[in-house]
Order: C-alpha cells, then sequence, then structure tokens
C-alpha cells in the first residue's frame, strides 16, 4: 500500500476572509463609539467577566464593566430567599443519595 506525504504547511493556499463582512453581530465599540440598547442577556460564566447582551447582540465585558453592572442592577435591591418545608433527593455522581430543600429567590426591584 502505497503511502502519501503530508503537505507542508507553506504548500498550501491561504484562506482569506472578510472580517467585515462576517455577519457577527458581536458588539465591539471604537474608541469614542457609544452603544446602546436594552439587556436581553447576561452570561456571567462566559469569557473572562462575563457576555451580555444589547438587544440581543452580544459583547464581551471587561472587569469595570462587570462590576458597573452588579453595582448599578444588583446592589441596593432586595432579595428573598424561601427554603421549601418539603425536601427533595438527587443521585449525585458517586451514586449516593443526596437530600435538600429547594430554594427560591424573588427581587424587590428599585424601579
Amino acid at each position: 500500500m502505497a503511502s502519501k506525504s503530508e503537505p507542508a504547511f507553506d504548500d498550501l493556499d491561504p484562506v482569506s476572509t472578510d472580517e467585515e463582512s462576517s455577519g457577527s453581530n458581536w458588539l465591539n465599540p471604537d474608541p469614542g463609539e457609544t452603544v446602546s440598547g436594552t439587556i436581553t442577556g447576561w452570561n456571567p460564566d462566559a469569557g473572562h467577566n462575563g457576555v451580555i447582551e444589547l438587544d440581543g447582540n452580544p459583547m464581551y465585558m471587561n472587569r469595570t464593566l462587570q462590576r458597573q453592572l452588579i453595582a448599578a442592577l444588583v446592589e441596593g435591591n432586595q432579595m428573598f430567599v424561601r427554603v421549601d418545608e418539603d425536601s427533595q433527593t438527587f443521585t449525585n455522581d458517586d451514586g449516593d443519595e443526596t437530600e435538600y430543600h429547594p430554594k427560591e429567590a424573588r427581587f424587590a426591584r428599585n424601579d
């Protein structure tokens, strides 16, 4: 059986892309530019400091934006947590059954 040799990197044609017409709806404001919109989503675990969506368009947050978001929308608002009297159980990854009391949160907004 004949073996085929692997081509060298420089022997392959480069792939060109047009970043301007990529169809990406990610927000990435330029210096001096302002973007605004209704917050339609927030994933605090995405990227290093979270991703926020404005009118459905995602944008990576830096630490300053993350802290400002929390200060404006979370800090100072009331949170109520109720622990259910009835317990529930689940089986964890080790096969052990764990009992817990579900929690539910409600928020009083300062709108």
